[in-house]
């Protein structure tokens, strides 16, 4: 009847018991359970983990219970790798690469984004090989404007301080994408990745940056996502609410930085969501349009102009240039200036843009109408949408997978 308690030498195991926590707290639900789940195959892992107990094999996924796969957009993302690292010239044992079973903890409590929100991120989308290059030649599957994100990346990285000498590389990060998309089998594309850099792990719970020890934290979420089968969806376009909430100016939180700590972000889409609409419209402190809580926006006005609000509240986004360099290509000249919460009400067209969704038509703001409510937006918002859905298969706008 006596329990027997092991006392572990911390000193000379806590490398081994770094390692291989992950892992028994993955084989904890097993010991539990009446059988075990038995090995995915199409699961290939390379590195320290080949194989995770608490992984779902695809078929295991397809019969799950509904309140189960319900949770993913695509059951496939029940199955899913993610990558965590530290550079590799600061890893020590206990924090060399990995990849992850999404089910795993990967991240340390101790680390600056858990302690803070102290991190900078980029969205990434990884389009499918065109038809003409799938039935040709193989093709490949692209990551669209990706050296765009990376120097926002570390743009915004060195504008927060990330010390040079203890950060990732350019290489390693490349690298740790084209592998986690491997792992995962995703060359297929139709995948969005977040990635977040870290400050890193610290050594104790501080907002102090000379607690970072170890060298940045580079996460990488990839999953399966097709914005057009996102449901429920209205073809005619979505609904915005103007946020009670107002974008901060650069001289309390620089918006240049795309930093990770969003509650900005959260709380306006919070209030959209108990009022039923997709997104909040956010102003700046002056009452002037920002943009939405995750995207930039676009007008165009009863006399033709098309038009974009200044990007000094919000996040000048990847996609929103995008649209701007596509505009000169076709002739459209866009004004980039102030704009009022009456100018949206009263415009012909709205559209937002990120990199995720690229183009969507907006159809409401605080109830009202926007234009005609065509399905699919107004004569300009198609025209463009056509063409920015062709940059990623145009030589410089992406970068192919590399494997």
């Amino acid at each position: 009847g006596r329990v027997r308690k092991h006392v572990v030498d911390v000193e000379k195991y806590g490398e081994v018991l770094q390692i291989a926590w992950p892992i028994y707290q993955a084989l904890v639900p097993l010991a539990v359970a009446a059988e075990p789940v038995p090995r995915s195959a199409s699961a290939t892992v390379p590195d320290l983990v080949t194989s995770m107990p608490g992984e779902k094999t695809d078929e295991q996924v397809k019969k799950a219970p509904s309140s189960i796969t319900s949770l993913y957009e695509d059951p496939r993302n029940a199955n899913l790798y993610v990558h965590v690292s530290q550079p590799a010239h600061m890893a020590t044992p206990g924090r060399r690469r990995r990849l992850y079973p999404r089910n795993v903890p990967s991240i340390s409590p101790w680390d600056s984004a858990v302690q803070g929100g102290d991190a900078v991120w980029e969205g990434l989308r990884v389009y499918p090989p065109s038809a003409a290059e799938d039935t040709a030649d193989g093709g490949s599957a692209r990551v669209f404007l990706l050296d765009k994100h990376l120097d926002r990346l570390f743009a915004s990285a060195k504008a927060m301080g990330f010390r040079k000498g203890e950060m990732h590389t350019r290489e390693e990060v490349m690298e740790a994408i084209m592998e986690i998309l491997q792992v995962n089998k995703m060359e297929g594309g139709n995948v969005h990745i977040h990635m977040t850099l870290t400050r890193g792990e610290k050594c104790t719970s501080s907002i102090n940056p000379k607690s970072n020890i170890y060298g940045t934290t580079l996460v990488l979420l990839p999953e399966f996502h097709n914005p057009t089968d996102i449901a429920p969806r209205d073809d005619n376009g979505i609904v915005l609410l103007t946020a009670a909430h107002r974008r901060p100016p650069p001289q309390c939180l620089d918006s240049k930085m795309h930093h990770a700590n969003r509650i900005v972000d959260v709380l306006p889409r919070l209030q959209a969501h108990v009022a039923g609409a997709a997104e909040a419209l956010m102003l700046d402190l002056e009452g002037y349009v920002a943009g939405t809580d995750a995207a930039n926006l676009f007008l165009i006005n009863a006399a033709g102009a098309l038009v974009t609000p200044t990007a000094d509240h919000c996040v000048p986004g990847i996609a929103r240039q995008a649209v701007l360099d596509a505009c000169r290509e076709i002739g459209l000249t866009a004004e980039v200036r102030r704009v009022s919460l009456a100018e949206v009400y009263c415009a012909e067209e709205v559209f937002a843009t990120g990199t995720l969704e690229g183009i969507r038509v907006v159809k409401n703001v605080d109830g009202r109408e926007i234009g005609e409510g065509a399905e699919g937006g107004g004569p300009v918002t198609r025209r463009l949408k056509a063409l920015y859905d062709t940059l990623p298969y145009r030589e410089g706008w992406f970068i192919p997978l590399s494997f």
